[in-house]
C-alpha cells in the first residue's frame, strides 16, 4: 500500500497520499514503539488502519482486554485478525478495501 513517488523525504517510502495500515500483535498491547509508530504512520499516510495480529493465541478475556488496550493507545478502531483461524480475514479485506478506495477517491478529486 505504500509507494516510492512523493515520499515524505525521509526516505522511508510512505507517500502522503497513500494509504497504510499497521499490524500488531495483540500478545504485547500498549508498547510505546507502537505507538511512536502509529503516530508516524498516522501523519505520513492518507488513510490508515490498525489490524492486532494473532486474536487466536488469547482467550476471550484476554482478548478483549488486549482490544481496550490498542484502542485506547491508537484512540483509532482496531481490527482483531488471525492468519491461523482465517477470523476478522473479511473484515480485513473490507478495510483493505475500503483505504484503497479512500485514496483512489482523494486522488481523483486532486486531479480536477
Amino acid at each position: 500500500m505504500a509507494s516510492q513517488s512523493g515520499t515524505d523525504g525521509k526516505g522511508l517510502g510512505i507517500s502522503t497520499t497513500s494509504p497504510a495500515r499497521s499490524s500488531r500483535d495483540l500478545r504485547q498491547p500498549g508498547l510505546e514503539s507502537d505507538a511512536r509508530a502509529w503516530v508516524w504512520l498516522s501523519q505520513a499516510a492518507s488513510a490508515t488502519g490498525v489490524v492486532a495480529t494473532k486474536i487466536d493465541k488469547l482467550s476471550r478475556a484476554e482478548r478483549q482486554r488486549a482490544m481496550k488496550t490498542y484502542e485506547a493507545v491508537f484512540e483509532h478502531p482496531v481490527l482483531p485478525f488471525s492468519a491461523d483461524t482465517g477470523e476478522g480475514l473479511d473484515d480485513l479485506w473490507k478495510l483493505i478495501d475500503r483505504l484503497l478506495n479512500n485514496n483512489n477517491l482523494r486522488a481523483g478529486s486532486k486531479r480536477r
